[in-house]
């Protein structure tokens, strides 16, 4: 993940995400996880909640790689039970899926009831990867939400602020927050 987006996932946290303080639990599911070093990774924005007694950061992703904790055996399962996670978080992966309804419905699956959701996904920008088919315009999520089902849009914007440096001018990441209601 490049700067802008872990400025955008620490401000959700710090905005949205504050009712993993008051659980007993804090399980994160970060899906499409996989980076190549340690700030990469949005594991060090929820650092102080997965070092409580019962927290816990679990890395899915479909490449085997030291940062992944656990492979997916296609990109459209997360080899979980049912509600295992009070929040699932996903950055920067959904451009480089075939099917991001599929995704979205597969982290609902996953995620406990009333909890929280968060995406980071670029809304521009060049082919970044050998397989990358989306940007997510303004409606994206309003049609994702709508054909999953079961989900209270939180928040939903494109940040047009991002810095040079972060490359999020270049990315104008698309943020999503939503809560499972059903």
């Amino acid at each position: 993940m490049h700067p802008d987006s872990m400025r955008l996932m620490a401000a959700m946290k710090a905005k949205h995400l504050g009712y993993l303080y008051d659980r007993v639990t804090q399980v994160i599911c970060d899906d499409g996880g996989l980076a190549s070093n340690p700030a990469k990774s949005y594991r060090h924005v929820f650092a102080d909640m997965i070092q409580r007694p019962r927290g816990k950061y679990v890395t899915y992703d479909i490449v085997p790689h030291p940062s992944v904790d656990v492979v997916k055996p296609d990109p459209f399962t997360i080899p979980a039970e049912d509600e295992s996670f009070d929040l699932v978080v996903s950055g920067q992966m959904l451009e480089h899926c075939q099917n991001p309804f599929r995704a979205v419905a597969e982290m609902k699956r996953v995620l406990k009831m009333y909890c929280c959701l968060a995406i980071i996904v670029p809304s521009q920008g060049r082919r970044h990867d050998a397989q990358d088919g989306w940007r997510f315009m303004d409606d994206a999520f309003k049609f994702i939400s709508a054909e999953v089902g079961g989900f209270q849009t939180i928040e939903d914007f494109i940040d047009k602020e991002g810095t040079e440096e972060g490359r999020g001018k270049h990315w104008r990441d698309h943020v999503w927050v939503a809560r499972r209601i059903a």
